[in-house]
């Protein structure tokens, strides 16, 4: 499978707040929103929160970040177009994972967006009574969680 597009603000010429670029993130959210209903029903869960792990990569060095890894965790899929980048990118990479990008005018942040369903999310909290870690801690060094991909 090819990397397939589904939106890229750099298409609507910085008119975030235009009927296109509305029309178009609403098509993504509904594709995401498709996605995750049959995730569910596969798996026989309910997904509770997104987690975005991330790597930014900047050609300014360690000054901009550049390798600095990072998570964000949102509980719906319209939050993860919230960011203070000036462009940002979604598409279905080659090995079928959903990816966000998120460009400034330092570099680019990659992200993979994960599920976390329920089960996920329960575990996490019983495992952070017993070794005192919160869940955000646990996913983002957690390179196994099912699903499928964030940092901006």
């Amino acid at each position: 499978m090819q990397k397939m597009k589904l939106i890229d603000t750099t298409d609507f010429f910085d008119d975030y707040n235009g009927d296109e670029y509305e029309f178009a993130k609403e098509d993504v959210l509904s594709f995401l929103g498709d996605f995750v209903h049959r995730y569910e029903k596969r798996y026989h869960t309910k997904v509770v929160n997104f987690l975005l792990l991330a790597e930014r990569a900047s050609c300014y060095g360690w000054i901009s970040g550049n390798g600095a890894h990072g998570y964000r965790v949102e509980k719906s899929l319209s939050d993860l177009f919230l960011t203070n980048s000036d462009d940002m990118e979604v598409f279905v990479d080659e090995n079928r994972k959903i990816n966000f990008v998120y460009h400034d005018h330092d570099g680019s942040t990659y992200a993979e967006l994960k599920l976390l369903p329920e089960s996920v999310v329960e575990k996490a909290d019983i495992a952070w009574d017993e070794r005192g870690e919160d869940l955000y801690q646990q996913m983002a060094h957690c390179e196994s969680v099912s699903g499928t991909n964030y940092f901006a």
